[in-house]
């Protein structure tokens, strides 16, 4: 099961700009009574009609917590913005790594 990020934003990377995707926390369906979701971030390429649909890229390690991740990405409408629809997705990989998450 996935939790999307903005539907409506591009997440891009600067080396791969052309390629525009989505960004999910992957999880597996967990009850309520087990605790904290646990899961991993990743961008993927959602346009079902492009020929690399699917594309997956790990942004954080498997098996962090879906709260440490909302954490280290707060406010990343503002500060990973490059355009109207557009997010830089290597700015998003840096609060990963800081937080410790990769």
């Amino acid at each position: 099961m996935d939790i999307d990020f903005a539907l409506a934003w591009n997440f891009t990377d600067p080396r791969d700009y052309d390629r525009p995707r989505q960004l999910r926390f992957r999880h597996e369906n967990q009850p309520l009574a087990s605790g904290a979701i646990t899961g991993q971030l990743i961008a993927v390429i959602a346009a079902a009609a492009r020929a690399d649909h699917g594309d997956t890229l790990p942004i954080s390690r498997a098996d962090v917590s879906y709260d440490d991740i909302a954490a280290a990405l707060d406010g990343w409408q503002h500060w990973a913005r490059r355009s109207d629809n557009t997010i830089d997705l290597d700015l998003i990989r840096q609060r990963i790594h800081t937080a410790g998450l990769d």
